[in-house]
């Protein structure tokens, strides 16, 4: 059975990583307790369950930025501070960064710290 395609963001690593001597239990209680493989399932089934977790707030902080994004472009703010160019393509926009994009970013920089 394959998995759903979503579920290869989940870091299950990254939760092992923060703490190894809990991963290292897992295996340990196993092999003290006549290798009853319950303490290592219950451990790995709360990691799997963490990173789901881990991922379901990361979609939706994603997910308000993208809704954040999309509500300055309608705005049409950054465009009119001249960050960026909008141009057709076909039915829809196409936002790009300003040709000059960078050179305004260092004088706006420069102007708001003097």
């Amino acid at each position: 059975m394959r998995p759903p395609r979503l579920f290869q963001y989940a870091s299950i690593s990254r939760l092992l990583l923060k703490a190894p001597a809990q991963y290292g239990l897992s295996f340990l209680h196993t092999e003290t307790d006549g290798f009853d493989a319950t303490y290592f399932l219950l451990y790995h089934l709360g990691i799997l369950r963490r990173a789901i977790e881990d991922l379901f707030a990361c979609l939706l902080r994603k997910g308000a930025e993208a809704r954040e994004t999309e509500a300055l472009l309608r705005r049409g703010d950054l465009e009119r501070r001249g960050l960026l160019e909008r141009r057709v393509v076909g039915r829809r926009f196409e936002f790009l960064p300003a040709s000059e994009l960078r050179e305004r970013l260092r004088v706006a920089a420069s102007a708001s710290a003097g």
